[in-house]
């Protein structure tokens, strides 16, 4: 099994090639958020979950942009919000949300489904 070790101290920076599943890249959105300033991701499908992740995006104050498959996050003007209940509830992966909330707010609160 192939892994990747991310130690501190160094910027990130460079290219993620990902493969087979329709969701990969849609995962690709919350990491997005971490960046401060503009992050391209190719071959995002039109899937349910990527609309909610949008809708979510732009509570945060993020500028989208989609073209095809084609989506640029422009994190620069991020704002910090709770997301909220009817988001929240729409997205059955809402825990995409978890490490960005805490490696940017230090704080983490969710309202999953069913509860």
């Amino acid at each position: 099994m192939e892994r990747i070790v991310i130690k501190g101290g160094h910027i990130l920076k460079g290219t993620i090639t990902t493969g087979g599943s329709k969701n990969n890249a849609v995962v690709l959105i919350t990491p997005a958020l971490l960046v401060d300033g503009i992050v391209t991701i190719k071959n995002v499908t039109n899937i349910t979950v990527r609309d909610v992740l949008f809708g979510i995006v732009k509570l945060l104050n993020c500028d989208i942009e989609l073209d095809g498959g084609v989506v640029k996050i422009d994190s620069t003007n991020l704002k910090h919000t709770l997301i909220t209940q009817e988001l929240s509830v729409e997205l059955r992966a809402s825990y995409y949300f978890m490490g960005y909330s805490l490696v940017n707010i230090s704080m983490l609160k969710f309202i999953f489904q069913g509860m």
